[in-house]
This record gives C-alpha cells, sequence and structure tokens, in this order.
C-alpha cells in the first residue's frame, strides 16, 4: 500500500487528554470480549470479532444489548473500512476515502463511544476545508489527535487554517503536524544515516564486519525488536536525532 506523493498525512492534536481514556479502553475491550462469548454460541468456530460478518451479527443481534451490539458493528464495519481503504490506495481511487473516514470517525464517536467534542470538533473543521481526502481521530479516543490525508499543494494552508479555526472555537492552539510518507524499514548506510532516526544493531564479537543497521521507530515496535537482538548478545546502539546532528545511546537489557 502506497501514500501517492501528492498526499500529505497530516496529524492534528486537539491538546485535550481525558482521564477517561485508561478506563473506557478497558470497558471497550471487555465489551467486544462479552459479544465474542455471546456469538460464540450460535458461531462455535469464531475466535474474535473479525472472524464474524455484518449479516451474521445482524442475524444474531437478540443475543446482544444494544451496547454490545453497537461495538461489535463500530469493529466488524471498520474492518470492512479498512480493507476499502487499502482498496482505494492501490487502486488510486483516493477520492474514495473521505467517506470511508467520515464513516470510521462516525463509527468511533456512535458505536464505540471513543470520541470527545474536541475531536468531534477539529475533525469537523478539517472536513469542510480545501484539499482535504479524508479526516477521522485516531488513538484511544478521549483527546489526543485525529489524522487527515491532504492534498499536498493543499496541506501548509490546511495547517493554518484549521488552527485558527480550532483555536477560535476552543481556546486551544493545536500542534498540527504534516509529513510525507517514507520507506519504513530498511537497511542503511550508517555512514550517511540522513534526515531519519536509526536503530543499529552491533554484534559485540567482530565489531566491524558484523554490524546490522536497521530502521525501527522509537515507541513499542522498536522496544521489541532492540530487545530480541540484546537478549541474543547483540551490542544496540541508537542513533538519535538532533540539531547538531547525531548522538549514540548504547542500550542495555534494562533499558527495554
Amino acid at each position: 500500500m502506497v501514500l501517492p506523493p501528492k498526499v500529505h498525512l497530516v496529524i492534528c492534536n486537539t491538546m485535550v487528554r481525558h482521564e477517561l481514556a485508561v478506563s473506557k479502553y478497558n470497558a471497550r475491550r471487555a465489551e467486544c470480549e462479552e459479544g465474542v462469548r455471546n456469538l460464540g454460541e450460535v458461531l462455535p468456530s469464531i475466535r474474535a470479532l473479525r472472524d464474524v460478518t455484518l449479516a451474521q451479527l445482524e442475524e444474531h443481534r437478540s443475543r446482544l444489548n444494544d451496547t454490545i451490539y453497537r461495538r461489535c458493528r463500530h469493529i466488524i464495519t471498520e474492518n470492512d473500512r479498512v480493507c476499502q481503504a487499502a482498496a482505494a490506495f492501490q487502486t488510486g481511487e483516493i477520492s474514495e476515502l473521505r467517506q470511508l473516514m467520515a464513516d470510521s470517525h462516525r463509527s468511533l464517536r456512535d458505536d464505540f463511544e471513543v470520541s470527545c467534542r474536541e475531536l468531534d470538533m477539529i475533525v469537523e473543521i478539517a472536513s469542510r476545508q480545501r484539499g482535504i481526502y479524508g479526516a477521522r481521530m485516531t488513538g484511544g479516543g478521549f483527546g489526543g489527535c485525529t489524522i487527515n490525508l491532504v492534498d499536498a499543494a493543499e496541506s501548509h494552508e490546511f495547517q493554518q487554517r484549521v488552527a485558527a479555526d480550532y483555536e477560535s472555537a476552543t481556546g486551544l492552539r493545536p500542534d498540527i503536524y504534516v509529513c510525507e510518507a517514507s520507506q519504513g524499514a530498511e537497511a542503511v548506510n550508517l555512514g550517511d544515516p540522513g534526515p531519519r532516526v536509526r536503530t543499529s544493531f552491533r554484534s559485540s564479537e567482530n565489531y566491524m564486519t558484523e554490524c546490522m543497521p536497521v530502521t525501527v521507530g522509537a515507541g513499542y515496535i522498536g522496544s521489541v525488536v532492540a530487545s530480541q537482538f540484546l537478549a541474543r548478545e547483540y551490542e544496540v546502539v541508537v542513533l538519535v536525532a538532533h540539531s547538531r546532528g547525531y548522538r549514540e545511546d548504547p542500550l542495555h537489557r534494562d533499558d527495554t
């Protein structure tokens, strides 16, 4: 799946974080698991909601209370929207993403109930801007960020207009980041690290000949990858970008 060069990913931070996020996340997970248990009594082959079709959900709706039904409907329809979005990227039909992302946000708001006033507002503001291909909340909800697909020629004006309109409506100045798609995980030349934060793994035995440069993120996935190499007794060195270049930070098992 490729993000076309003409499309920028714009991340808008609402600058709010409601304390409900953790407890509500656990509640949503429990509600989905309850839905699987109830549906599993008549659909014994299912292991998760990904195994349930919308037609099956509607057929057995009477087995679920309204809240559990809506939670299940969100998961099932969202999985379908993801597949449709992937197909739209593959075929270049980017215009189809607008409705898919609008439906996704609406489902997150109404069926999964993890949105909030600020998220709804910034999505609404973004959706009426020129060059928008789609907008929706992202993450755990109850605050945080939205993702927006924007025509590259309009992305900087989009950034300014959304920031101004959101601040006018809420009194909060959002952080808005205009991003471009990158290659992702790849082998890199450590002699020319380039404009990315990279994690490289060096064998502590035979330092010069067993260097395995790897590009990973700085979050959970990076930690998992680093811990696997540390467990195999590799020396792990993180190249950290800063204003004056790069800094090398060795990692130890306790760090991950």
